[in-house]
């Protein structure tokens, strides 16, 4: 096979789509599809939902409150000052 045999080959090669199919090689893949998206959420749920997760909020606020025992102007109460005899009493 000579230089001429090659050429003529290659341009046989490339009139009829070679060039075409040699290139295909180097694609890129093609991405895979992306999957379904889940079904929306009830809408009576997600509020019954809130709504309970606002009630526990709630009531944990109260809580915490009731075991603060100090306000702005600070105890309000007597202190507790009762010396401690030796004996005692």
């Amino acid at each position: 096979m000579g230089i001429e045999t090659i050429a003529t080959i290659a341009l046989i090669g490339a009139a009829a789509g070679g060039v075409a199919a040699a290139t295909g090689a180097f694609d890129q893949p093609k991405p895979p599809t992306p999957e379904p998206l889940p079904p929306a959420p009830d809408q009576e749920a997600a509020a019954e939902k809130a709504q309970a997760e606002e009630i526990a909020r709630r009531k944990k606020r109260i809580a915490k409150a009731s075991t603060i025992l100090t306000s702005p102007q600070g105890v309000l109460g007597e202190a507790p000052v009762a010396k401690k005899t030796l004996l005692g009493d």
